[in-house]
């Protein structure tokens, strides 16, 4: 159903009944409202929010005392250090007290988003029934309880969904035609099915077990014995002697520990090492490597794109927020054992913040720079630099090794899940979403940019 025609249906503002909800905020805390809006209108809640002139078929109201009075449900309150002491929110927190106080019912609803104690709190909403909302997750989660158990009205249930989704896709962008989707999912190939333990063959091996991190895929246990699919090789190979097997698919411990545990925990530590053998940078400090200057030619790393050309994606740039800074492509895993009926390695493209010294930013200024690279990587961006990165670390290949030696070694796939859906996104109808936004460094060309959305049309 179209905006006009959810209006003609609901009819003028007048003769509708109170169900609105109002967001009442400071600016400081507009992407929590924002993100608040479209989830309660994907609910099905038609939602004001100054931060959106039209959701659900309904303007942003002109005169907001007389719209809180006559057609507001609840108003909720995004109570932070920035808002107990503005102007405007405050006098929408008042105005909703009093009409709790007129109704007798809870009519304000206050969200504690900043962690505040009672002590920060005024006199006047210091009374009230807080719902904590540091974590946006679960505080939503109480919110709609909440808002469920006092029957809220829900007048756009139906097209709630399609309301939010309008904020973020002007129309045009779905196409009712099959389409791959990509995860950053990868299955393991093989897994040896051998846990060697290794005991340390000095008192100094003993002192240093647990410090070949980055050099030999291995756990160290609380006695100093060390668990590992394979024996170290070079200067740790006389450290370390064998002393027991087991047979991982047979047993469900391995000295104790839960078999399963022990192979993930092993498969992750196999992964670490492979970025360190192929050059990666460790940072101590954020825990993560990252691809630092000059390990590849113009730092950049490829992909293969689907009319055979080799497509050059930097991996570490210069940007300027204020003072230069560099970027870095930090790829990251995480064993899973929920998905599928096997190990599964999910891959994240972090980007590691640094001054032009190496050092690492203060996490927030790190934060922010990020942004700044991002803003212009949308799905397909991400997508290629994940292939790229796969591409480097399979030398190629279909498989990424991960293990020293050619039998029964560890091997991850190169090539992410992947599936049919019945939706697609056509790519080319969001450009004028990123016509503000510069363009990517060594990324695609524009014919490029269209193969997702082509592949799977020919």
């Amino acid at each position: 159903m179209s905006r006009a025609a959810a209006a003609r249906r609901n009819g003028p503002a007048k003769q509708r009944a109170r169900d609105h909800l109002f967001i009442s905020y400071a600016w400081e805390d507009a992407a929590l409202a924002e993100w608040l809006t479209r989830k309660l209108t994907a609910e099905g809640y038609r939602v004001w929010c100054d931060r959106f002139k039209l959701l659900g078929g309904e303007s942003y109201p002109n005169d907001i005392d007389i719209a809180i009075k006559s057609q507001t449900f609840r108003m909720i309150a995004l109570l932070s250090r920035s808002s107990l002491h503005k102007p405007n929110p405050i006098s929408e927190r008042t105005l909703a007290l009093n009409i709790a106080k007129e109704r007798r019912d809870d009519f304000l609803i206050p969200l504690n988003i900043d962690d505040l104690r009672p002590t920060e709190l005024d006199w006047m909403v210091s009374p009230l029934t807080f719902i904590p909302f540091s974590n946006w997750a679960t505080g939503l989660q109480q919110l709609l309880a909440k808002l469920s158990s006092i029957d809220a009205p829900r007048p756009i249930a139906e097209e709630g969904k399609a309301f939010a989704s309008e904020t973020f896709l002007p129309p045009g962008v779905l196409a009712s035609r099959p389409e791959t989707l990509f995860s950053n999912c990868f299955r393991f190939r093989s897994i040896p099915r051998t846990v060697f333990v290794f005991r340390p063959t000095s008192v100094r091996a003993w002192q240093q077990a647990g410090e070949a991190s980055g050099e030999w895929p291995s756990h160290s246990t609380e006695g100093g014995l060390m668990l590992a699919f394979e024996a170290p090789i070079g200067h740790l190979a006389d450290r370390y002697e064998k002393v027991q097997s087991v047979d991982w698919r047979d047993s469900c411990t391995v000295l104790s520990s839960p078999s399963r545990d022990v192979v993930a925990c092993l498969l992750r530590e196999s992964l670490l090492c492979k970025l360190a053998r192929v050059g990666l940078t460790y940072s101590e400090e954020r825990k993560i490597y990252y691809f630092p200057v000059g390990l590849l030619p113009n730092d950049c790393v490829h992909y293969v794109s689907r009319k055979g050309r080799q497509v050059p994606i930097k991996v570490t740039g210069v940007r300027r927020r204020g003072d230069e800074f560099r970027y870095h492509i930090a790829p990251t895993f995480r064993v899973r054992q929920d998905i599928g009926d096997s190990f599964v390695a999910l891959l994240r493209m972090r980007l590691f913040i640094t001054d032009l010294d190496g050092r690492p930013l203060e996490r927030n200024a790190a934060l922010t720079r990020r942004k700044l690279v991002a803003k212009s990587w949308f799905n397909h961006q991400w997508l290629t630099r994940q292939m790229a990165v796969c591409d480097f670390l399979s030398g190629g290949g279909d498989l990424i090794p991960l293990g020293y030696s050619l039998d029964d070694a560890v091997t991850l796939s190169a090539k992410p899940f992947s599936g049919r859906v019945g939706i697609s996104v056509l790519d080319g109808q969001l450009q004028n979403l990123r016509s503000d936004i510069p363009a990517s460094d060594f990324d695609c060309e524009a014919d490029d940019l269209l193969e997702l959305e082509e592949m799977d049309t020919q």
